[in-house]
């Protein structure tokens, strides 16, 4: 064999070379490219340790509101208290990146984000008196499963064809014995056992599967007999109102810095006074009413605020206000005042029967305590789970992906009613996003103007981007920093406010 020449690469064709050879062969045989490292993270900031309270709490916002919070850590200079409750209240959600303290730390901590325990007051208002038709489940009947009858008489006569069939073959097996040779006889009766025992088997295996699949068809059939009936309902507005206060405490300056943010918000339900319990429509998610047990439920439900959410406010007083003198006792003594009551909003007039029915789920509040958690929904299907938003009273955007093969979904409302929905058709088509029709009437969200949120922290894979109660985006892939803008919901809006509303 001659020998093989031997090329003198350069540097330049070395690595070119040597890339390839790492890379290694794909399936074809050609060579594969090498990916590409992933990008690397930033490191969230660390907390300076030269700042006053005030300007600590302040670069902390500034942080938040970049989106470039510092991580949690026990020994941040800025601490949690959660003062105890004066009575049953909601806890505050803790979404910043702060460490709670209590006893000896809280003492011994010399910069406090302080939290007073929120109490809200519930109230109850009946609007209305009307009549809803609904169906109800009267009687059941119970027949015999034409599919299992069949399957069972198909056992029945595939069991005693094989019977047959094995009576058959012993008679064969004694004539081939009767002979004159012995041997012959022998090696026969051998050869006939043998075959009858592979047809025997196989008979046997196709019996086990025929009461396998009788065994999975149910032997009973019920039929439901549907009947319509009336259901007393009252529209009923539940209003809560209350006061959010938090503060920010520098024990080494002798100040401190407290807000009161009042809340008010009326909620209108349709409350069925007395539903069947196999009420179709109910069970189905397309009852326009709810359940005097569900209503309570839903009455009793504390109010949880964000801590993030009050944020800003904080910052605006710490940053345009010099505080008040005083430490922790002076502002213990400040919040057990009797504060004023929230601005109560103007009042609803009084239903006229010629008026329709206010929207089940409808949700009115006062400007400053506008909250659009009520528009967010939870979407599951065969694609799996994520979250969508009301862009219509029964349209809502979610991501196309949780659809999967199937072209029904549950659809879960910040109420915690639980609804289906089903791909609009006249909708247009969009690779990322999806919008659905549902029974559930829910409160719609405006669109905004778009906005660059490069570099931005985005919501949940679902959820929208708001700004001043708007929707600027929506979020596709928050791991990875991918939003949709709000251009592309431009023909949702319009199919979702068409036949829908």
């Amino acid at each position: 064999m001659a020998p093989r020449p031997v090329l003198a690469a350069g540097p330049f064709l070395g690595s070119l070379l040597l890339a390839s050879a790492c890379s290694g062969p794909t399936a074809d045989g050609a060579p594969t490219a090498v990916e590409p490292a992933p990008p690397v993270r930033a490191e969230p900031p660390s907390w300076p340790r030269d700042l006053s309270c005030r300007d600590l709490f302040l670069w902390f916002a500034e942080a938040v509101a970049r989106g470039t919070p510092p991580a949690l850590s026990d020994d941040a200079p800025i601490a949690l208290l959660e003062r105890p409750a004066r009575s049953e209240g909601a806890p505050w959600v803790l979404d910043l990146p702060l460490p709670a303290v209590s006893g000896e730390r809280a003492e011994a901590a010399e910069c406090l984000l302080v939290l007073d325990p929120p109490e809200v007051t519930v109230d109850r208002r009946e609007l209305a008196r009307r009549t809803e038709w609904s169906e109800r489940v009267a009687a059941v009947q119970r027949r015999l499963n034409p599919e299992y009858e069949a399957a069972r008489r198909a056992l029945s006569r595939s069991s005693e064809r094989h019977e047959r069939e094995e009576r058959a073959r012993a008679r064969d097996l004694r004539r081939l014995g009767a002979t004159d040779d012995p041997l012959a006889g022998g090696l026969a009766l051998l050869g006939g056992f043998v075959l009858s025992g592979i047809d025997s088997l196989a008979r046997a295996k196709e019996i086990e599967r025929a009461e396998a699949e009788l065994a999975a068809i149910p032997r009973w059939v019920e039929e439901e007999k549907i009947e319509t009936y009336e259901v007393p309902v009252v529209d009923t507005e539940l209003r809560r109102t209350g006061t959010f206060r938090l503060a920010l405490l520098d024990r080494r300056g002798g100040r401190f810095w407290a807000i009161a943010e009042p809340f008010a918000e009326r909620l209108r339900f349709a409350v069925a006074e007395r539903v069947h319990p196999k009420d179709k429509r109910l069970a189905a998610g397309t009852a326009p009413f709810l359940p005097r047990e569900r209503f309570e439920e839903l009455a009793r439900a504390p109010v949880h605020p964000r801590l993030s959410a009050f944020l800003a406010p904080l910052a605006d007083a710490v940053r345009t206000h010099a505080g008040e003198t005083g430490g922790a006792s002076a502002l213990a003594r400040l919040w057990v005042e009797p504060a004023a009551p929230p601005p109560a909003a103007d009042p609803a007039p009084p239903p006229s029967r010629s008026s329709p029915a206010p929207p089940l789920g409808s949700r009115e509040t006062v400007p400053r305590a506008r909250d659009a958690a009520a528009a967010l929904v939870r979407v599951e299907g065969r694609g799996g789970t994520a979250r969508g938003f009301y862009l219509g009273r029964h349209a809502v955007v979610t991501l196309r992906r949780v659809l999967g093969a199937s072209s029904l979904v549950r659809v879960e409302t910040a109420e915690g009613f639980a609804t289906w929905g089903v791909p609009i058709e006249d909708a247009p088509a969009h690779p990322d996003l999806v919008l659905l029709h549902v029974p559930r009437a829910g409160p719609p969200l405006p669109l905004g103007i778009a906005r660059d949120l490069s570099g931005a922290s985005l919501p949940p894979a679902g959820e929208p981007v708001l700004e001043d109660g708007r929707v600027v985006a929506v979020s596709l892939d928050p791991e990875h920093g991918r939003s949709l803008s709000v251009a592309s919901l431009a023909p949702f809006r319009r199919a979702a406010t068409g036949p829908l509303d």
